[in-house]
């Protein structure tokens, strides 16, 4: 599966990935017990899952603006060709230099 996320927004996301399991890394240390491992656990996971979702409304919101670029682009070939066609039927309604 292609990545439809900028190389921006790619960076964007691991480091806020990164940034937020190294606050949790820390806390692990700081403090110890079992239960700050669970607590760990539980914010990585929050994390992960914020991240996938980030990535898929980042690509989501890519994806239609390529859909309405490729949109207009389309209408524009329909037009050009309309014209063309036009011309080519009643070449007296070109118009010259």
């Amino acid at each position: 599966m292609r990545s439809t996320l900028s190389p921006r927004a790619r960076q964007a996301v691991s480091a806020a990935g990164v940034s937020l399991g190294g606050v949790g890394a820390v806390a692990i240390v700081a403090l110890g017990g079992w239960s700050l491992v669970l607590i760990a656990v539980i914010w990585f996971v929050a994390v992960s899952y914020g991240a996938v979702w980030l990535a898929r409304t980042l690509g989501r919101e890519s994806g239609q603006f390529d859909a309405e670029q490729a949109a207009q682009a389309q209408q524009a070939r329909q037009e050009q060709e309309h014209r063309e066609a036009r011309s080519a039927t009643h070449p007296e309604n070109e118009k010259f230099g």
